[in-house]
């Protein structure tokens, strides 16, 4: 009875699926006629033309996470079709679907990915061909030059993860990885050095810089050279040992929980169908939740992004052993080298001594220049390097460098003394910085300038 009885109920799902795909289909022929004859839009036109003749259409949904990061996310999509004279019809308002044909959806999917790294107010990092293609096809996008820098493999994980703390992202190419161990790290040359911001306090007005790829960098610098080097290093190959399991779940069906021995208000479940994010409020005692599907282009950033959230991460694979970390009664260990408190202190001294050089650089170099900006990246971020290595360097010897004073330079060393950290330890930071080499080159895909076949068509119904 039971095998009857399942194979009744195929039957009817059968027959309702068939129901509703009739419908649908009715509902698409209908909205092509009135595309045909009745819409002004040259594109809505072309679009009922084609479903008339027999062509697939379907809606196709904007990343939801996307159109929130990206003011405007749907427009600037919009015109990308229009430019490339693909059909399409926008959803209603508030909605983020887009009516296109079946035949075009590679296509507006590389569309879809050009306003994504465009415009990304957040860190993501991308595949450097697919990089260089957006920027070259996006026009409102004028600093087409590409700053580009080889780095280790530590070095690359650790400069994205510094980028990803800016108050104002961007999108990174990455280069593919060659024999010596080293692959490019790319960003467009506009992103390498924000300009100044002046701001009024008392009668004096200072220069307050934001947070940039310089300070990114210096950090960067300070992090893997400085006195944790060794155990920086370790720690970053555990790092990558978790990343690449998460990146393994997200092809599997299987559940898995990402947490912290030492935030245990917040957790990551990942299963079959998405990832949600949860946060203990201590207000009002509830468990709340955001959510993201595998579907989404902006999985692997989310997932990124909650996961710099979670310090000391580990995987379990049970709702108990969840429970029983979240509860206290038995804490997950994370396989990440520990910091004892001396090199936590020595992190807190980088961390510090990176944001003084980097302010007084910076004062100095737009009191050296008499501008805000630089209109030249190349110099900027050279001269940059040069005055930190400088600055450093003077700090180790308790110097003070012509162009800063002994107040600033105090500064540096009131952090040294304060979190106990030996000056010379940054010996190798200094090396660094003064080696590191860089250069600025244009993009290497082909600018598109013609239009495409399916467009002319298009504008030449325009014009009729």
């Amino acid at each position: 009875m039971a095998g009857m009885s399942g194979e009744q109920d195929f039957n009817n799902v059968t027959k309702l699926a068939t129901e509703i795909g009739d419908k649908i289909k009715a509902a698409m022929l209908a909205l092509a006629e009135f595309f045909r004859f009745e819409s002004d839009n040259v594109y809505r036109k072309q679009l009922g033309k084609s479903i008339a003749s027999g062509e697939e259409a379907f809606f196709y949904q904007l990343p939801p996470t996307a159109v929130k990061e990206i003011s405007g996310y749907k427009a600037k999509f919009i015109k990308k079709l229009e430019e490339a004279g693909i059909p399409h019809a926008r959803g209603a308002e508030g909605s983020n679907m887009v009516c296109i044909l079946r035949r075009d959806l590679e296509k507006v999917k590389l569309l879809d990915e050009q306003v994504l790294i465009g415009y990304a107010k957040q860190v993501r990092v991308v595949e450097a061909d697919r990089y260089e293609n957006a920027i070259n096809h996006t026009k409102e996008i004028k600093d087409k030059n590409i700053f580009t820098m080889r780095l280790t493999t530590d070095e690359f994980q650790t400069l994205c993860n510094k980028c990803a703390g800016l108050s104002n992202g961007f999108t990174i190419g990455k280069g593919e990885k060659a024999e010596d161990g080293t692959r490019e790290f790319m960003i467009r040359e506009g992103q390498v050095f924000r300009h100044f911001r002046e701001e009024e306090k008392t009668d004096e007005k200072k220069h307050i810089e934001n947070k940039d790829f310089c300070r990114a960098y210096l950090e960067t610098q300070l992090s893997l050279y400085g006195p944790n080097e060794n155990i920086k290093k370790r720690q970053l190959d555990y790092d990558r040992k978790i990343e690449r399991r998460v990146k393994e779940l997200k092809d599997s069906d299987e559940v898995a929980y990402i947490v912290s021995a030492n935030t245990p208000n917040k957790y990551i479940e990942i299963n079959a169908d998405q990832a949600e994010f949860y946060t203990f409020n201590q207000k009002d005692g509830k468990w709340h939740h955001t959510k993201i599907d595998r579907t989404d282009p902006q999985y692997d950033i989310e997932i990124k992004r909650h996961m710099n959230k979670l310090t000391d991460r580990a995987i379990v694979y049970t709702p108990g052993e969840l429970h029983d970390h979240l509860d206290g009664k038995n804490i997950v260990q994370s396989g990440r080298v520990k910091l004892t408190k001396a090199q936590r202190e020595q992190g807190i001294c980088s961390d510090e001594i990176a944001e003084k050089i980097d302010a007084m650089v910076k004062e100095k170099m737009a009191q050296d220049n008499g501008i805000k900006e630089y209109k030249d990246p190349e110099k900027a971020f050279e001269e940059y390097k040069k005055e930190t290595a400088k600055v450093l360097e003077a700090a180790i010897e308790d110097k003070v460098p012509e162009g800063y004073s002994k107040k600033d330079m105090d500064k540096i060393k009131d952090s040294f003394n304060s979190h106990s950290t030996d000056p010379e330890t940054y010996r190798h930071t200094v090396e660094h910085i003064r080696t590191t080499a860089f250069e600025i080159r244009e993009t290497k895909h082909e600018r598109i300038t013609e239009k495409t076949t399916e467009k002319d068509t298009i504008t030449e119904e325009r014009t009729r």
